[in-house]
């Protein structure tokens, strides 16, 4: 169900409209999901109408909440007094030095990719991401696909080498041997995924480059 040609499992984000974001990217009440960006204040009430926007990206494309919840439980460990938070969401104007900077010290965090044809990829990363021009990262870690029929594809380990983490200013890398599981340029615009040894894995997207609809970052607390 995820083989090159298959139906994605979103419609394309880059053409979806404010309404369709707008809706599917709010905070349920009761939501087991922290959407508040890390570092940033509680938004406050307003009675100020806002203004009706022509861009897709305000509000900024995002994975949708019930997809994010089945990420979520997958590969984070259930524990009561801990809720996912939001540390990371792209938008036209941000980097990936702004990704990194987000994510430093924090551990056990989700990567999740959306590209522009709707497919969804990822991984789960044990140690935290850092600026590393040399691999890093540990045996902890596991890269995903979500299939046409909402199943969600996993790949361990497979021992053969320890390309797990690369990060610098200019690219994210994860997995090595043959071909990237995942690589994200500076922009987080532009990303490829092939044949991975570090996972044993297939490409995770349709085509071996893809353009980014939106890069989100979670970690478990």
């Amino acid at each position: 169900a995820c083989l090159r040609g298959s139906t994605p499992l979103l419609p394309s984000l880059c053409t979806r409209p404010s309404a369709w974001i707008s809706d599917h990217c709010q905070p349920e009440e009761g939501s087991e999901v922290t959407e508040q960006l890390e570092g940033t204040e509680p938004a406050q009430p307003t009675t100020t109408p806002t203004p009706q926007s022509t861009s897709l990206l305000t509000p900024s494309p995002c994975v949708p909440k019930t997809l994010l919840h089945q990420l979520t439980t997958t590969f984070f460990p259930s524990k009561p007094d801990q809720t996912p938070r939001l540390l990371f969401r792209s938008t036209a104007q941000t980097t990936l030095t702004q990704l990194l900077d987000a994510a430093r010290g924090r551990s056990n965090t989700l990567l999740v990719v959306v590209t522009a044809e709707g497919e969804v990829l990822g991984c789960c990363q044990e140690e935290p991401w850092r600026y590393a021009a040399s691999f890093y990262g540990s045996g902890k870690s596991v890269v995903f696909r979500v299939c046409e029929d909402e199943r969600i594809e996993s790949f361990e380990w497979s021992k053969v080498n320890s390309f797990f983490q690369l990060s610098t200013e200019t690219k994210l890398v994860v997995g090595g041997g043959n071909r990237h599981a995942i690589f994200l340029d500076a922009t987080l615009k532009h990303g490829a995924s092939g044949e991975c040894l570090t996972y044993k894995s297939p490409p995770l997207a349709g085509c071996s480059e893809f353009e980014c609809a939106v890069v989100e970052l979670w970690c478990s607390s």
